[in-house]
């Protein structure tokens, strides 16, 4: 059964942002795939978004063993929860699958993964009490706003 957001635990909370930054990473890895005998810019760039990425799950979870010990993260994704969690356009998708992948594309995909995290992650941190992963999810939630003003100046036209 779907549950609400607001109804989740902090440990849901917790795990739904693991799963929000490995597929983010995931997302990211298809794109330096993509680039990878096209563009090396992109694919660097690409590369570092994806890190950057990485970084944020590791920052979860370090929160999640100093909260839970050597507990597995709890298998919980999206479509566990009533609302939209991130807003993914599938059809961006299909441009890898069919190598027809634009630059506009790539970026509009990154840019909307990195608005659907920056909400996730403000809706997160209004939702719980917890004062310290209340704070962890606020600066996750800059760290993706800071990538929603980058990724304009991270990809240039390269006639895509």
């Amino acid at each position: 059964m779907k549950r609400s957001f607001n109804d989740l635990t902090v440990i849901e909370i917790l795990a739904l942002a693991v799963k929000v930054e490995e597929n983010n990473a995931e997302r990211l890895q298809a794109l330096v795939d993509y680039y990878t005998n096209f563009d090396n810019e992109l694919k660097k760039n690409f590369a570092i978004m994806k890190e950057e990425e990485l970084q944020h799950l590791k920052l979860l979870k370090k929160k999640w063993r100093e909260r839970y010990g050597d507990q597995p993260v709890i298998e919980i994704n999206e479509y566990d929860i009533k609302e939209v969690v991130e807003a993914i356009d599938v059809n961006h998708g299909e441009h890898l699958i069919f190598d027809d992948l634009t630059l506009d594309d790539a970026k509009s995909m990154v840019l909307e993964m990195e608005k659907g995290a920056y909400m996730f992650y403000l809706k997160a941190a209004g939702a719980v009490e917890d004062q310290d992963v209340k704070n962890l999810l606020s600066e996750l939630a800059s760290f993706e706003y800071q990538h929603i003003e980058k990724v304009p100046t991270l990809f240039t036209d390269k006639g895509n």
